[in-house]
């Protein structure tokens, strides 16, 4: 069965030369791979990559072109800090350890932490 990517070769040959980001690049080179593999799976081997993630590219790009290739924002963890404790450190910084009776002139985690 012929690849759904086929129709795109061109426009994929451009972008893994060149477009600016090099995720979209190495990508794109990956979608190549995949319209003269035999299958997917060893398209993503030859890629370094899992199946599932060649698929997920193919999916995006397919739906979105170009800006499907783009990273993703990631949420990543929440910040341990709540906005109160936050407002705390960063006037910490702006000021002297020896402003809030420490006796050094430079801020240290453990300094911060007790703080």
């Amino acid at each position: 069965m012929e690849s759904p990517l086929v129709p795109f070769k061109d426009t994929l040959h451009r972008l893994s030369r060149t477009d600016p980001d090099p995720r979209v690049r190495h990508r794109a080179q990956g979608l190549l791979i995949r319209c003269s593999s035999p299958s997917q799976a060893q398209a993503a081997k030859l890629l370094g990559t899992g199946a599932k993630q060649l698929r997920t590219w193919t999916d995006r790009f397919l739906a979105e072109g170009r800006e499907g290739l783009v990273d993703r924002k990631h949420p990543g963890r929440p910040p341990k800090l709540d906005a109160a404790a936050r407002e705390v450190l960063e006037t910490a910084l702006a000021a002297s350890p020896l402003d809030y009776d420490y006796h050094v002139t430079t801020w240290t985690v453990v300094d911060l932490a007790d703080l």
